[in-house]
Formats: structure tokens, C-alpha cells, sequence
């Protein structure tokens, strides 16, 4: 058993989000923590910032239950 997989599960819906409603890449590590990673460019901007912070609020207001359900919806019902 994969004593991590609850939070596995959690942080894939959060990368699912947001790139399928606001277009933004991220991952998570593969190490014993599960920590989400954001990469930008080099040269990044205040807007920019502040565009990614905006998507992660968001995303997280929908509700960590709400983000999985939507995830696993989208994997089990895949056109």
C-alpha cells in the first residue's frame, strides 16, 4: 500500500485544475513529501506571479473533495 496515495490523489486533482481551467503547468514531486512545483521562467513578472496566485485560489475554493471527485469523474469517463 502507498501510504501517500491520499495525497497523491489530492495534489493530481489541484495540477488537473489547473491546467484545465487556467492553462498552468505544474507537477509534483517524487520524493516521500508530495509538494507541488511550480517552474516558471527565468524571467518572470509581478503579473505573472500574481496571474498563478489568483488560478490557485481559485482552484482551491472549489474544494479538495470537489477537485478529486472532478479528477477521477474525468479519468473513469474519458471519451
Amino acid at each position: 500500500k502507498d501510504k501517500q496515495f491520499l495525497n497523491k490523489l489530492t495534489t493530481c486533482a489541484v495540477i488537473a485544475e489547473l491546467y484545465a481551467s487556467h492553462g498552468i503547468l505544474t507537477s509534483f514531486g517524487a520524493n516521500d513529501r508530495i509538494v507541488l512545483w511550480i517552474a516558471p521562467a527565468l524571467i518572470v513578472t509581478e503579473e505573472e506571479i500574481e496571474l498563478f496566485l489568483d488560478a490557485l485560489d481559485k482552484t482551491l475554493e472549489v474544494g479538495l473533495l470537489s477537485l478529486v471527485l472532478k479528477l477521477l469523474k474525468s479519468k473513469i469517463f474519458q471519451r
